[in-house]
């Protein structure tokens, strides 16, 4: 999608509250907030969202007050403008907030539209039950496998936690420092 102005993604405006989960909100542009604009006195609450991909001379989102939970909000090219509530989400360019990390969420295949969570996701098992969705965009449970916590973005996978895919290091609790035996 393109937008003259603001909200190629999601514009909304004059008032009222907007409830969006499980959503995908990807290669948007626009010359002010590509993804996520909300004005006059919207309120607006995003959970469990993948944000990706946005282009814009200002930023991804402007949503004063806005709340996002559980979210990955990755690959834009700017960040957000207004004075959001994010928590347990994971934000490229890092953003200050309960829960909340930056790093690779590790998808699937996102130049070609699939934004599934690799096995080695780093936001398997980081989100929270607080106000997260039963279901995901697919509707599969979540949290998924049940008794686990939920995971960030809009698709959830179907393990507890990631595969660990760096070196694995065996420690001898026996032995000699100085002769290495």
């Amino acid at each position: 999608n393109h937008g003259m102005y603001n909200g190629a993604g999601i514009m909304s405006a004059n008032g009222g509250m907007a409830k969006i989960e499980n959503t995908l909100i990807y290669n948007n542009s626009s010359s002010y907030s590509a993804a996520v604009a909300c004005t006059s006195g919207v309120q607006i609450k995003l959970k469990n969202c993948t944000i990706y991909g946005n282009t814009s001379n200002e930023a991804w989102g402007d949503v004063d007050g806005g709340e996002y939970l559980n979210c990955i909000i990755w690959n834009n090219s700017q960040g957000p403008l207004g004075y959001e509530n994010i928590t347990y989400s994971n934000i490229q360019g890092g953003w200050e907030g309960e829960g909340n990390i930056e790093i690779n969420p590790l998808f699937i295949d996102p130049e070609n539209g699939d934004f599934h969570l690799s096995d080695f996701s780093p936001c398997i098992g980081v989100g929270t039950l607080d106000g997260a969705p039963y279901t995901d965009i697919e509707d599969n449970p979540r949290p998924n496998p049940e008794g686990s916590m939920p995971d960030m973005g809009a698709y959830e996978n179907a393990r507890e936690i990631p595969l660990h895919g760096g070196p694995v290091y065996y420690v001898s609790t026996t032995g000699d420092d100085n002769t290495g035996t």
